[in-house]
């Protein structure tokens, strides 16, 4: 026959183990998504982005209309890029098109000749690198 010693030892592994058990399932999906999060390199994509146009942010007017160029192929990361934009910058209106007074390129590339000449009546302002670059339109001169 068992002692009540022996007993009251298997009584406590048993209740520790399912303790332990317990703990483990209800940390599971907390640390699988922790895991699977940090693997990811586009997980934090917002704060990349923000950390990136924030740079441009002194030199634009604090409200109207920004103009912004991409490659334009409705792909869904660029799409994203786009919209990023529009979040981080925000309360400016991001829009597509070379009407304005200040131009944001955001390629996934460098910046090449081919802008200047596809937009002649901009000024590079500044060429962050990495694709992202803030023109300015020229001033007409006055007659």
């Amino acid at each position: 026959m068992l002692s009540f010693k022996a007993v009251r030892t298997v009584l406590a592994s048993v209740t520790l183990g399912l303790l332990l058990l317990v703990c483990v399932q209800s940390s599971y999906k907390p640390l699988k998504d922790l895991l699977y999060t940090s693997s990811r390199p586009e997980a934090n994509d917002v704060s990349f982005s923000e950390k990136r146009f924030d740079q441009i942010k002194p030199l634009l007017p604090a409200h109207g209309r920004v103009c912004y160029v991409d490659h334009n192929t409705a792909s869904v990361e660029e799409t994203a890029r786009y919209y990023q934009a529009q979040y981080t910058l925000s309360p400016r209106l991001i829009v597509r098109g070379t009407d304005c007074p200040f131009l944001i390129v955001n390629f996934d590339g460098q910046i090449s000749d081919r802008v200047s000449s596809a937009s002649p009546g901009f000024t590079l302002l500044r060429n962050y690198g990495g694709g992202l670059a803030l023109w300015q339109r020229r001033m007409e001169p006055t007659k």
